[in-house]
C-alpha cells in the first residue's frame, strides 16, 4: 500500500495481485480518508500504464473510504511493471498515489 498525505487527507493505493498471471483480473484500490473519516461518492480514475498502450477504469468510493476498480489484464507482458495512477477528486481537488503490479505467464 503506498499513501500521500495533503493536510488533514490521505490517499492510499494498492493492487488485489502484485503478481497476477496474464488474462486475470487485477482489481486497483483507493482509499480517501479526511479529517480521519473515510470519504463515501468521491470519483475515482485510474490510469493503467502497460507496455504496449495505456488504459483507464473508473470506480467511486464506498462507505469505507474505498474505490474498486477492476480490470481484466489481458495479454499484458510478463515481468514489465505496470504503474497504475491512481486520482480521487472530492469538491474541486484531485488527490493522487500510484502502484504498481508485475504480470506473469
Amino acid at each position: 500500500m503506498v499513501c500521500a498525505y495533503d493536510g488533514a487527507t490521505q490517499i492510499c493505493a494498492w493492487v488485489s495481485n502484485a503478481t497476477p498471471r496474464q488474462s486475470s483480473n487485477v482489481t486497483v484500490f483507493g482509499r480517501l480518508i479526511v479529517n480521519g473519516s473515510p470519504v463515501k461518492g468521491a470519483d475515482v480514475h485510474t490510469e493503467w500504464r502497460f507496455k504496449s498502450h495505456t488504459a483507464t477504469r473508473d470506480c467511486r468510493t464506498a462507505a469505507d473510504g474505498i474505490g474498486k476498480c477492476a480490470r481484466n489484464i489481458g495479454v499484458a507482458t510478463p515481468d514489465y511493471r505496470v504503474d497504475v495512477l491512481v486520482e480521487i477528486t472530492l469538491d474541486g481537488a484531485t488527490y493522487t498515489a500510484e502502484t504498481w503490479f508485475v504480470p506473469r505467464k
